[in-house]
């Protein structure tokens, strides 16, 4: 596809690219289901990310070298090997302006955040930011950019369903806004990682421990990050997925097939893990006592003491 790129400027052939980086939908698929589902679209079965032809080959290569180095210092460590302490230079900041920038621009192509009035500063900061990344300015004008890690929830008492698994494996980007457009959030989170930049908001809040400065710095986990207001932005979110329409009977025999096949595997898997925490652990009790021959909460559709082995 020929067009002018997003971050250049240039005309030419333009790549398809991804939204979220590719080695964050490979270890998705990698660590539970190999497809993905589409929140729009729940009925959809998709075997890749979002992808959108902003760039050319040039910026996409300089964006390649940025991922490489996230993935190799900060998201492999964090979710495969445990590390909790991260020294960070530059590129963890380039790295994460470059996703929320491609997130905004995709963003953008909504119609109700483009004509929404209260939201037009976004387009400002689109250039700001497209500026940075291209070399143009040496800091984004709206430079306040943020990274909390996250892990299993330990105890729920919102009631939300699926919480443990919106914050630890489900990929997903918006704009979080309030009515009068005081407070405005470029938010994005995959997995483990929830990344934002505060736009507007007039309490001016400091978020030195999650806030990634351009040069860099530390990173300890846990974060003690208190800041109710956006936390229950957060929840507010995860409660909005949490309520979408469910895939369809057949899509959901789909799910089932496909988990049967190695039910045990599914269960050991981070996403298996997950479900199976927002099941909860005092139910998952109850259940080998009970339910030994129901079918298992897994979503296998295989009786419970067969696929757990609990005789």
């Amino acid at each position: 596809m020929k067009g002018n790129c997003r971050l250049y400027g240039t005309e030419g052939e333009l790549r398809s690219s991804h939204i979220i980086p590719k080695f964050v939908i490979d270890y998705l698929k990698r660590t539970g289901s190999k497809y993905i589902r589409n929140f729009g679209n729940p009925n959809q079965r998709l075997q890749d990310g979002l992808k959108r032809n902003y760039l050319s080959h040039e910026a996409e290569q300089v964006f390649s070298i940025k991922e490489k180095w996230f993935a190799e210092n900060f998201f492999k460590p964090f979710m495969e090997n445990g590390k909790h302490n991260f020294q960070y230079d530059e590129n963890l900041y380039y790295f994460l302006i470059s996703v929320l920038w491609r997130g905004l621009l995709h963003q953008m192509e909504n119609s109700t955040i483009s004509k929404d009035t209260t939201l037009n500063i976004l387009k400002d900061v689109e250039l700001d930011w497209k500026n940075y990344l291209a070399g143009e300015t040496i800091a984004p004008q709206f430079s306040n950019v943020n990274l909390f890690l996250t892990d299993n929830i330990k105890s729920n008492t919102t009631e939300i369903i699926g919480l443990d698994y919106y914050f630890t494996r489900i990929i997903d980007f918006t704009i979080i806004s309030d009515d009068k457009g005081d407070h405005i959030y470029v938010y994005g989170k995959f997995l483990k990682f929830i990344f934002w930049s505060t736009i507007k908001d007039p309490r001016n809040i400091n978020y030195s421990i999650v806030q990634i400065k351009q040069f860099g710095g530390i990173i300890n986990f846990p974060q003690n990050f208190q800041d109710g207001f956006f936390m229950e932005a957060l929840l507010l979110r995860a409660k909005q997925i949490s309520e979408l329409s469910p895939p369809n009977d057949q899509q959901l025999q789909k799910i089932t097939d496909e988990v049967s096949k190695s039910p045990r595997s599914f269960i050991n898997s981070e996403a298996g893990r997950s479900i199976m925490n927002d099941w909860g652990l005092d139910n998952l009790t109850n259940y080998k006592i009970s339910g030994r021959n129901e079918p298992c909460p897994c979503g296998s559709g295989i009786k419970f003491k067969k696929c757990h082995g609990f005789g």
